[in-house]
């Protein structure tokens, strides 16, 4: 497996953009060595600038193999998008029938819980949901059913930040992990 020797003792294996480990998502800045999962380097180089994160050293050496691999994933379209909410709606209606997953104020989760929980949900079921989304685009396929759901059990009403956090809703995550493993 590749790892960015240069600065695994400062960084170990993670993206110093996202913090989280890397994975086979990973590409090398040429002219310093830093690496950094494709997809924030390239949400880093058009939304900030065209330099490196951590030492400023130009990206627009960035390996050409990987250059078509930073391209941002293809939106879903309208059917799979459906089917993501029905399948999201079911895994919350059942979530919410067992007790691990409450609508509650001062309660919050992550989006990346309720994905591993769901993703586990849908591997129970035997369903196929591949997502190769953003955590942006995975907010955007999140708000409706948690909000329609929200309105459904007379909550208030609840939020995804920015940062991914979701306020309103509680996950037990061990337990929903647990029923459908």
């Amino acid at each position: 497996m590749f790892r960015c020797e240069a600065h695994a003792d400062k960084l170990g294996d993670h993206c110093a953009i996202c913090l989280e480990g890397m994975d086979d998502r990973r590409t090398q800045i040429r002219n310093c060595g830093h690496c950094f999962h494709r997809d924030c380097l390239l949400e880093w180089t058009t939304t900030y600038r065209h330099s490196c994160p951590l030492c400023n050293a130009d990206v627009g050496t960035i390996d050409p193999a990987h250059l078509a691999s930073l391209q941002q994933p293809q939106p879903m379209t309208h059917r799979q998008t459906m089917q993501f909410h029905g399948h999201l709606n079911s895994f919350f209606d059942t979530c919410m029938e067992i007790g691990t997953v409450r609508f509650c104020s001062s309660r919050s989760c992550t989006i990346d819980q309720v994905m591993e929980c769901f993703s586990a949900y849908c591997r129970f079921k035997g369903v196929d949901i591949a997502l190769d989304t953003s955590p942006a685009q995975l907010a955007a396929l999140l708000l409706p059913t948690i909000l329609m759901l929200s309105r459904e059990a007379q909550t208030p009403c609840p939020f995804i930040t920015t940062s991914g956090e979701v306020h309103g809703v509680s996950i037990d995550l061990a337990a929903t992990l647990a029923v459908f493993s």
